[in-house]
């Protein structure tokens, strides 16, 4: 289904019109989108075994990431 988005957002935007979106919004959205991708980013920097998943596998020499975004996200106590 996100193959579609793009083409669906295409015709809206070049020519049907489907929708109105306040300027406003949509700078929020960029916003928010900038700073998620920012985060994710970071993320993947630091933790060279960066995955959805939170799995600790000893055979690849995994460790509990605590620098970065895990710094203030993840509770290591």
């Amino acid at each position: 289904m996100l193959l579609f988005v793009p083409a669906v957002a295409g015709l809206d935007i070049g020519r049907f019109h489907w929708s109105s979106l306040d300027i406003h919004f949509a700078i929020i959205g960029f916003i928010l989108l900038t700073v998620s991708t920012v985060l994710i980013d970071w993320a993947m920097v630091v933790n060279q075994h960066f995955e959805p998943t939170v799995r600790i596998q000893k055979d690849r020499a995994h460790r509990v990431i605590a620098s970065g975004p895990y710094k203030t996200i993840r509770h290591l106590g």
